[in-house]
């Protein structure tokens, strides 16, 4: 379990950068804090700032791995309630 604050801020900010149902956004989530996990050494203490320098900036994270997923994959999880009226 992450307890550091600055990966925990990290994790949730590209957590509300993602679209996508809750399952989808976890999957994400669990390979950027494995990934972080190797790279912060046991014990170590890692600042936000050096996070978004070595893995990049949340917004940017989020738009690699939408840019990754396929269309129905990404539908699926986005919960569309809009109706289109059509003028007559």
């Amino acid at each position: 379990m992450v307890t550091n604050v600055h990966i925990l801020r990290y994790l949730w900010e590209i957590y509300r950068e993602l679209p996508g149902s809750w399952k989808q956004r976890k999957r994400i989530l669990s390979k950027m804090e494995s990934s972080i996990r190797d790279y912060v050494s046991d014990g170590a203490h890692v600042r936000y700032e050096q996070l978004k320098t070595r893995f990049g900036d949340p917004k940017q994270i989020a738009s690699t791995y939408v840019s990754e997923m396929e269309a129905a994959e990404l539908l699926q999880g986005m919960q569309i309630r809009r109706r289109f009226c059509i003028p007559q």
